[in-house]
Order: C-alpha cells, then structure tokens, then sequence
C-alpha cells in the first residue's frame, strides 16, 4: 500500500490486492492528495473503521475519475477526521467514500476483468463489456494517456463518440 505523507497527486494508476494488518490497505493519506483516474480494487485492511482501499486520516483527499471496489467487509473508504471530496465521475462498490458529486456512481459493480497485463507496462484490471465505468469519465478533465499509454479519450461503447471512462 501507499502511505501518503506529504501533499501528492497519484494519476493513471492501479493499486490492487494489498493487505495490511492495520489501516488503509491501499491508500493511507494523512496528508492533503488527489487521485485522478485510479483504480482501487480488491485492497484489505484488518479491523473495524480500517477502510480496506482508503484511510483518510485527517487530512483532504480529492478524488475524480476514479473506481474504489471490491474491497473487504469493512468498506472500501474510512475518513478518520479528514475530508474525502469528490470532484465527480467516480464509481465505488459501495457507499463508504462519501461520493455524491456530479457523475459519481455509489452501490455499483465496475464489472472489472482479473488484474493482468492488458498491453501495457504495467497490469490493469480492464472494464469488461458492459461495464457502468464505460464512457462515463470527465472528459474534460481526461489525461491524452491511460495508465497503458493508450490514447484518451476512446470510443468505450461503439457508439461513435468517444468519451474518457472512469
């Protein structure tokens, strides 16, 4: 997991199947961050009040763009003191990252495939067919690149007009 101590921007990334013993298996922030374009998926944490993707702990943490899920049965955020603020267009599994901002989708499977190399430098997990996250990003705010060095924005569905994926 990262431990984030010092004001940070974590952009086209995936954290994925962590596990610690006690806050934040994924992310434990206790200094102000942005997360753009991020995937958490499947990071655990032991104990109550622990969030298994994300402990915020007294500090801001922005997110947009971004998928939180499939963590464990303590939920995928916990914000000790802190503010988690949404700027939008983020999917969580849930209803623990406090997401409710234009374009957010709470209580939502992702339909993510395995984490595997999917041509890249780096393992992904890809949204599979059907997938909510599919053309419903910022594209305003959408980086030129994935995390796989694919162009963005992309025509996810088939429709003809391409729009960034969360």
């Amino acid at each position: 997991p990262r431990k984030l101590n010092t004001i940070s921007v974590i952009n086209n990334t995936t954290i994925s199947k962590n596990s610690v013993s006690d806050n934040g298996g994924g992310i434990y922030n206790r200094a102000d961050a942005i997360l753009l374009n991020v995937t958490l998926s499947g990071n655990t944490a032991s104990g109550t009040d622990t969030g298994g993707n994300i402990f915020n702990d007294t500090a801001s943490l922005s997110i947009k763009n971004s998928i939180i899920t499939n963590s464990d049965t303590d939920g995928n955020c916990f914000n000790s003191e802190g503010i988690i603020d949404s700027q939008g267009h983020n999917l969580e599994s849930g209803d623990t990252c406090e997401f409710a901002n234009a374009g957010d989708l709470v209580n939502t499977d992702p339909l993510l495939g395995d984490l595997q190399d999917n041509l890249g430098s780096t393992f992904t997990h890809a949204l599979l067919a059907g997938s909510p996250a599919i053309d419903q990003g910022d594209t305003a705010s959408c980086p030129k690149f994935d995390q796989r060095g694919f162009s963005r924005p992309a025509d996810g569905d088939g429709n003809g007009e391409a729009i960034c994926d969360i």
